[in-house]
């Protein structure tokens, strides 16, 4: 969309140059209502050609914050080599002798069996009693439909030496370490399980979270 928006405003351009030049050259010839117009399209051409730029390096940022975690980069190091760091300025209330060990933004993944419509095996009949009047004689049985229906919430994992803390106003989780039963990587997220519970969610570069959590569990 780019591209097609530059290319069209440069021929834009060039067209309304071509046009000023006849009209200086050949005065008697009134070419400015056209040359107005072309002036008016080439600027609209090159601001949304610069819009969507914009749009996409938004995008582009925003998406390069949430695979980055909320630590320094000696941090980040640190877990890469194999040692966990002690990670500050969480907004999590830590225990006496808690610490904690990786921050980063994470999106909480809940799928959940849901009604998604409804069908039934008769419509029923109308029939028309009077002008703009009819009566339903009633139709077949229906019934609902369920489905799987994924949801997204997106907000911070913080990992500590002692519980997992997923933040988020409306679906916030804590999962204590000792309580883990099961740790596993499923399409680019993580399913942590403990006891009956089970919680999904991705994080801003997995690998290193991985690592942390293992450390954590020494397993």
């Amino acid at each position: 969309m780019r591209i097609v928006a530059i290319i069209f405003g440069i021929l834009a351009a060039i067209v309304d140059l071509i046009l000023v030049i006849v009209s200086i050259a050949v005065p008697e010839v009134s070419l400015w209502g056209w040359i107005v117009v072309l002036t008016i399209v080439t600027v609209g051409l090159f601001f949304s050609a610069n819009k969507v730029k914009k749009q996409k390096e938004a995008r582009q940022a925003a998406q390069v914050s949430r695979n980055t975690p909320f630590m320094e980069e000696n941090a980040i190091s640190a877990i890469a080599q194999g040692e966990l760091p002690v990670v500050t300025g969480t907004p999590v209330l830590l225990e006496e002798g808690e610490v904690a060990h990786y921050y980063a933004p994470a999106t909480k993944i809940v799928t959940k069996n849901k009604a998604v419509g409804r069908t039934g095996s008769g419509a029923g009949v109308r029939v028309r009693v009077a002008k703009g009047v009819s009566v339903s004689t009633g139709g077949g049985s229906s019934r609902t439909v369920y489905g799987e229906v994924t949801e997204t919430y997106s907000g911070a994992i913080v990992l500590t030496n002692r519980r997992i803390v997923f933040i988020h106003n409306q679906a916030g989780f804590e999962c204590k370490i000792s309580a883990l039963t099961a740790v596993t990587p499923v399409d680019g997220s993580v399913v942590v399980q403990a006891g009956s519970k089970t919680y999904q969610f991705s994080v801003a570069r997995q690998d290193l979270f991985v690592s942390a959590l293992s450390m954590v569990t020494g397993k």
